[in-house]
């Protein structure tokens, strides 16, 4: 069962129990919805309640696919204050460095001199393939 054929009510009425206990048992079930190919191109994901996984649920499924992968992580908390996993560094010294770094190569990229930034310039949370 694929995250878009999940279980769900008719259209425009109300879930029932066996529906919300239907799409419980799916979303703890599936790890569907965090794959190796998700997480492959991913630099960083936060989590959220809207994932459908309590937070130490999705901080298993991380530990489980770095340790198959061999692919560095920390957690830590985003500007927005939701849990999230930055991936390819092991702490916060790591994780600074290599903003400073992408930094550097966004403005490099967009020709963006020093003291001329009107605005931050943002990194992509999806890797860039090499």
């Amino acid at each position: 069962m694929s995250f878009y054929n999940k279980p769900k009510g008719k259209e425009g009425e109300p879930l029932l129990e066996k529906d919300i206990q239907a799409w419980d048992t799916y979303t703890f079930n599936n790890e569907e919805l965090l794959t190796s190919e998700h997480l492959d191109n991913e630099k960083a994901i936060a989590w959220g309640s809207y994932m459908g996984i309590l937070l130490g649920d999705f901080e298993a499924i991380i530990c489980n696919y770095s340790n198959k992968t061999g692919r560095k992580y920390f957690f830590a908390y985003n500007n927005f204050g939701q849990p999230t996993c930055f991936f390819d560094v092991e702490t916060k010294e790591e994780l600074y460095d290599m903003w400073s770094k992408e930094s550097k190569q966004m403005t490099q990229l967009h020709g963006i001199e020093e003291g001329h930034q009107q605005t931050k310039v943002f990194m992509s949370p999806k890797k860039k393939e090499e």
